[in-house]
């Protein structure tokens, strides 16, 4: 089973695409939003978007990350 690994604990590899657990608050909402995100040159780039650091995007911080699970084959 993969479990959550907590980013002060590893990171992933630059450029691999994991699964990343963020939480915010804005207007005084928590916030949580699961999202699929490669860690570039220490910023975590959103998958929908090569060029959007989903932090600063969507007022949230990473906190945990773990690795894909493999495609499904034909």
């Amino acid at each position: 089973m993969i479990e959550w690994i907590n980013i002060n604990d590893r990171l992933p590899e630059e450029y691999e695409w994991v699964l990343v657990s963020a939480v915010g608050c804005k207007n005084k909402e928590l916030r949580f939003v699961p999202h699929v995100a490669k860690l570039r040159s220490g910023k975590w780039i959103s998958q929908e978007n090569d060029n959007r650091d989903i932090e600063n995007w969507f007022y949230v911080k990473v906190t945990h990350w773990m690795p894909l699970h493999d495609s499904p084959r034909c």
